[in-house]
C-alpha cells in the first residue's frame, strides 16, 4: 500500500480453451507475452524477444490481517479476474506480508458466494488465484509488501521478522512457482524508506554501504537468492525514499540528495546498480502518487505545476529509462481525483509512462483505499468509472503484436417502483441496483430475476426480452435491465427494524440491519459503509450514500425505512438532515 513521503521460452503452451471457449489462434497467441520474461536494455521482453508493456493493476489483501486478497468476502473471487480481465489488464500484482507463510485457513470469505473456498489455506488460495490468471492470460507480479500484517516498514527486515526469515520465504514462492510463466516476477520488498536526520538516519538508503541499511546490498542479496530457487522471474527493485536513508538536516550546511515518494527515489541507481547474477532480470520499479495521498509536495505546490512533473520523474527514476539502463516498472500510481491537480498529474503521468513505453500496475482494484479509492466499487463487481475512465486509453496488450482482451462486460441494471436481485450463472452477476461483471469471450450466462416481498418481475429489456430466464452470449459487451414493480411500502421487506428518534442511527453489528425513522429524510449519508448497500423504502440497492431524490416520500406507515446489507466493518452509522 502506499505512503507519503517524507519531505515515495518455456515450451510454448498452447491453451487453446477457456471453458471451452477460444481464445485465439495458436499464432495470434505466441505474441502476447510468451513463455518467461527477461529484460534488454530498458525493455522486458518475452521468450521471443517481442518488447513486453505491462498494465495492470495492485489487488491487495494478502499482506493484511485478512489473509486473503479483499472482496472476496462479498464477491466471486472468479467473477472479479473476469473483470480484471475484461477491463483490459494484464497484470495483477498482489501485495503479501510474511504471515501468509504459516498457511492458515483463510477466515471470511464469503463461502456462499465462494463454495470452492470453504477451508481453504492462504497459499492454496494464491494458487488458485495464479492458476486462474493463467487460464485468462493475465500475469502475476508477487510482492512482498510488509514483513508482517501490522504494517510498512522502513527495512525489508524487523525485530521480529529477520532478513533471513525474507529471504527463506522468497525463496520458498518462488521455488513453488517455478516453471510457471503465470508468475513473472517477484518484488523484494515494498517502499523501503527513510527514519530519523541525517547524519544519524535509520532508514533504508542507497549505496551508503551500510549492509543493515543499504536496500541496494540488501536487493543484491535477495534477488540472488530468489533467482537460485527460480531463475526465470524478474527481480523487481523498488527505490527509497530519500538515498541517505533519513529526511535532510537543513541545519547542518552539508548538502543532502532530494527525497521523494516511499519506494519512488531511484536517483543513486545509475551510480550504484542492483548487481544480479542474470542482470537481464533486473527491473527496477517506483511509486508516485497525487495530492489525495500527500498534498504538501514540492512538485505540487510550486507555481510553475505541472511544469515541475516530468523533471521530477525524469530525475527520480526516468532517466534509467531515458538512458536505456533498465526497465522500471511504475509499481503504484493512485488518487482519489477529487483535487483538480490529481486530474492533471494522472493523465500526465501515463503519457509519461506510454511515451517511455514503461510497464505499470495501478494501485488498485480494490474500492477500500482510502487515500486513492480503486477501479471497483463498492459492492466489488461494478467498474468505477471515475479512475477507470482515465486510464482506459493507456491500457495495452502485454507484447507489440499481441491480442486485446478477449472478455467482455455484462452490466446489469434494476428499474420500476418495486425491487429484486439479478443472478448469473455462470457466478459473477448477484445484485440488485447495477452492476457489472466481464465474461471471457463466448461465454453463454443465464440471468434470473428473483422479486423481493411484495415486489413483482415484469420483463427484461436490452439484450433480454420476456420474463424467464435470460441467456446470452458474450461476444461483446452487452447491458440488461431488470424491471420490478411493487408498492415500495418498505415494510414488505424489512423485518425487525431498528427505529431511531434522532438524526443518526448508529448500529455495531457485521451482518444485515434495518432501520427506520418517522423523521422528515431531506437527505442522508452514512460512515463506514465498506461493502455494504443500502434500499430506502424497498427501492433498489445502492452502495453510494445519500441516494434521492429529496425530500424522501415515507412508508404508509409514516416511516422511511433503510435496509442495510451485511459488512466487514461492525461500528458504522446512518445519517439524516
Amino acid at each position: 500500500m502506499k505512503r507519503r513521503s517524507t519531505c515515495a521460452v518455456c515450451p510454448l503452451l498452447l491453451m487453446s480453451l477457456i471453458f471451452g471457449i477460444a481464445l485465439a489462434t495458436p499464432r495470434d497467441a505466441v505474441a502476447a507475452g510468451e513463455g518467461f520474461w527477461s529484460t534488454s536494455g530498458s525493455k522486458i521482453v518475452d521468450a521471443s524477444g517481442n518488447v513486453v508493456r505491462m498494465t495492470g493493476v495492485n489487488w491487495f489483501g494478502f499482506e493484511t490481517s485478512n489473509q486473503m486478497p479483499h472482496g472476496i468476502w462479498s464477491a466471486n473471487w472468479k467473477a472479479m479476474l473476469n473483470q480484471v480481465k475484461a477491463m483490459g489488464l494484464t497484470v495483477i500484482r498482489l501485495p503479501y506480508s510474511d504471515d501468509i507463510m504459516t498457511n492458515q485457513v483463510v477466515q471470511g470469505v464469503n463461502t456462499a458466494v465462494n463454495p470452492d473456498l470453504v477451508g481453504i489455506t492462504t497459499l492454496a488460495l494464491m494458487d488458485k488465484l495464479v492458476d486462474y490468471c493463467g487460464l485468462l492470460g493475465i500475469r502475476v507480479i508477487l510482492d512482498r509488501h510488509r514483513p508482517d500484517s501490522s504494517g510498512q516498514s522502513k527495512l525489508w527486515y524487523t525485530a521480529t521478522v529477520s532478513e533471513a526469515t525474507w529471504i527463506a520465504n522468497m525463496k520458498t514462492l518462488a521455488a513453488r512457482y517455478r516453471g510457471n510463466p503465470t508468475v513473472v516476477g517477484f518484488d523484494l520488498h515494498n517502499e523501503p524508506h527513510a527514519d530519523g536526520t541525517l547524519p544519524a538516519a535509520t532508514g533504508a538508503c542507497w549505496g551508503c554501504g551500510d549492509p543493515a541499511l543499504d536496500w541496494r546490498l540488501a536487493a543484491e542479496r535477495g534477488g540472488n537468492a530468489v533467482l537460485q530457487s527460480n531463475p526465470d522471474l524478474l527481480i523487481i527493485v523498488e527505490g527509497v525514499s530519500c538515498p541517505g536513508g533519513g529526511t535532510p538536516n537543513i541545519w547542518d550546511s552539508i548538502p543532502d540528495p532530494d527525497c521523494g515518494w516511499w519506494g519512488g527515489n531511484l536517483t543513486m541507481a545509475g551510480q550504484f546498480p542492483v548487481r544480479l547474477s542474470n542482470p537481464n532480470k533486473l527491473v527496477y520499479s517506483a511509486h508516485d502518487y497525487g495530492m489525495s495521498v500527500a498534498n504538501q509536495q514540492r512538485w505540487f505546490l510550486d507555481p510553475s505545476f505541472p511544469a515541475t512533473l516530468v523533471p521530477f520523474w525524469d530525475q527520480m527514476w526516468g532517466y534509467l529509462v531515458r538512458q536505456n539502463i533498465a526497465p522500471v516498472l511504475l509499481g503504484e500510481f493512485g488518487s482519489t481525483l477529487v483535487d483538480p491537480k490529481d486530474n492533471v498529474w494522472m493523465p500526465a503521468l501515463l503519457r509519461y509512462t506510454q511515451s517511455l513505453g514503461m510497464s505499470w500496475t495501478y494501485w488498485s482494484l480494490n474500492p477500500n483505499s482510502g487515500d486513492t479509492k480503486g477501479l471497483l466499487l463498492d459492492d466489488w463487481t461494478t467498474i468505477d468509472h471515475v479512475r477507470y475512465d482515465v486510464i482506459q486509453p493507456f491500457l495495452v496488450p502485454l507484447a507489440v503484436g499481441g491480442t486485446p482482451p478477449t472478455a467482455f462486460l455484462l452490466s446489469v441494471t434494476e428499474a420500476g417502483t418495486g425491487s429484486g436481485t439479478v443472478a448469473s450463472t455462470p457466478a459473477g452477476i448477484s445484485c440488485g441496483g447495477a452492476c457489472s461483471v466481464g465474461y471471457t469471450s463466448g461465454t453463454s450466462v443465464t440471468l434470473v430475476a428473483v422479486p423481493a416481498a411484495g415486489s413483482t418481475f415484469t420483463g427484461w429489456s436490452g439484450a433480454c426480452t420476456g420474463t424467464g430466464p435470460c441467456t446470452v452470449t458474450m461476444t461483446a459487451a452487452r447491458a440488461v435491465t431488470a424491471t420490478f414493480t411493487g408498492s415500495g411500502t418498505g415494510g414488505a421487506t424489512c423485518t425487525s427494524p431498528v427505529t431511531f428518534t434522532d438524526q443518526s442511527g448508529n448500529f455495531n453489528t457485521t451482518g444485515p440491519i434495518c432501520l427506520r425513522t418517522s423523521r422528515t429524510v431531506n437527505g442522508w449519508g452514512c460512515s463506514n459503509f465498506d461493502g455494504r448497500t443500502v434500499r430506502v423504502n424497498g427501492g433498489p440497492a445502492t452502495s453510494t450514500c445519500g441516494g434521492g431524490p429529496f425530500p424522501i416520500a415515507p412508508s404508509a406507515d409514516g416511516f422511511t425505512y433503510f435496509m442495510v446489507t451485511a459488512g466487514t466493518i461492525s461500528w458504522a452509522g446512518l445519517f439524516i438532515w
